[in-house]
């Protein structure tokens, strides 16, 4: 039998053919590692980096650890941190999230626990996870994936989820408390101007300029620019949800598909005229069955030519971001400018933030913090018109004579002005000349 070569810790390691391993005791479960070596000395070096617990967690907070276990007090101590994701989908106390937020959560978790491996190998059960293990984390998405404020934001809100629904009983170090939040600053889409709302749509008018599906395509930018659905929905839309009668599409998006919220959205004329011609190739439910194939096949490819074509339109749809912090370029220009265009638009022709909810199906402080975006010529027309006095209502007799001249012919009509003009005192006629 071979001897067991001991390593300073709570465990030892061991030869299998070439490679050297490291077994080591966790909650009376026996745990076998890898440690990817032949050579003996780098195996212990290794070794004891795995099992060094002291360079992760303080004494006190080890003996605390230790103790628990033994009385068996915490719960979350028995987690394994390859386990959060699997407890955390599995408890029904968990907020009840569409299926791409779970993706999102789901990524966030990999991304953490893939880290967590690396930078402290040692650390293989949630309670483990200190505050500032927390802290760490957080130092490693600011300072190293140099991500911004609003993703930074998120993945520590999403982690401080999981810890919150898997680790009920034990601290949680991704507290506000522990960790600050920043301060997000909004690079949203810009939103179209009137002159590039109309030099877009008139491209498609141009014989010279070719696309994939250019006919589609139009009525997906008409869609857009006349609804302020996302582009999901545009190329989804089916013929059912809109109503030529009552002159209003009425659909669910699908980013509120869970809780069945509907858009409900006048047709204006300019787009009932272009869904009128795209009746003409109707093929099956789809309004634009071509682009809606392409879409649920390649999406990819459906927004490379939207970003054609704006480019075309001569907008500058990118640009480098004067914070350092991200590394990425910010998109200005997409297809989602049509949502904040007409969602300014709409604001600004009085619709109310309610009603406006209601018309694009979202809520209202989504739709004031990124969408409602109104010139300050808008505003002080409002306000000019609302500060204006009221116009006077025009005499009996004044609306009796407008109501006699309009039946008066051009010829009547001058010898009628030839006798007021004398019925009037010499120097009123003179001041309206002037």
């Amino acid at each position: 039998m071979k001897k067991k070569s001991q390593v300073k810790g709570d465990g030892h390691i061991f030869k299998r053919g070439k490679t050297y391993y490291l077994q080591y005791t966790v909650n009376g479960k026996r745990i076998v590692q890898t440690l990817r070596t032949s050579d003996r000395t780098i195996a212990q070096k290794r070794a004891k980096e795995k099992i060094g617990l002291s360079s992760e967690i303080t004494s006190k907070e080890l003996t605390v650890i230790k103790i628990a276990e033994a009385k068996n007090i915490l719960s979350s101590n028995r987690i394994k941190i390859e386990e959060i994701w699997d407890k955390f989908l599995l408890d029904l106390s968990r907020p009840d999230s569409s299926p791409s937020t779970i993706r999102t959560y789901k990524s966030i978790v990999n991304i953490f626990t893939e880290w967590l491996i690396k930078a402290y190998p040692a650390t293989v059960i949630l309670s483990q996870v200190t505050n500032d293990i927390g802290a760490g984390f957080a130092n490693f998405l600011w300072q190293e994936r140099k991500i911004s404020e609003r993703t930074y934001n998120c993945y520590l809100k999403t982690l401080f989820l999981v810890f919150r629904v898997v680790g009920k009983d034990i601290r949680n170090p991704f507290s506000k408390e522990n960790i600050s939040r920043k301060h997000e600053k909004l690079q949203g889409r810009y939103k179209f101007t009137d002159e590039e709302l109309q030099r877009i749509l008139n491209i498609f008018n141009e014989t010279d300029f070719t696309i994939r599906h250019k006919n589609e395509m139009e009525i997906l930018f008409c869609l857009g620019a006349f609804t302020g659905l996302r582009l999901i929905d545009c190329c989804n839309l089916k013929w059912n949800c809109i109503n030529l009668k009552e002159q209003i599409i009425r659909t669910i998006p699908a980013k509120t598909k869970r809780i069945k919220r509907y858009a409900i959205i006048p047709l204006v004329t300019q787009l009932e005229d272009k869904l009128k011609e795209a009746f003409e190739w109707k093929r099956d439910s789809y309004v634009l069955p071509n682009v809606a194939e392409r879409y649920g096949r390649n999406p990819s490819g459906v927004k490379k030519d939207i970003m054609t074509i704006l480019k075309h339109a001569g907008l500058k749809t990118t640009e480098t971001s004067e914070n350092l912090q991200r590394k990425r370029k910010i998109c200005r220009y997409g297809f989602h400018s049509f949502r904040h265009t007409y969602a300014s638009m709409m604001a600004s022709k009085g619709y109310s933030i309610n009603m406006l909810a209601k018309v694009l199906a979202d809520n209202s402080q989504t739709l004031e913090k990124y969408y409602i975006n109104i010139d300050s010529k808008v505003i002080k027309a409002a306000f000019d018109e609302l500060i204006s006095p009221a116009p006077t209502k025009p005499s009996k007799i004044r609306v009796e004579i407008n109501n006699e001249l309009d039946k008066l012919t051009d010829k009547e009509l001058k010898t009628v002005f030839s006798c007021i003009k004398k019925m009037r005192p010499s120097n009123q006629v003179k001041d309206q000349q002037n």
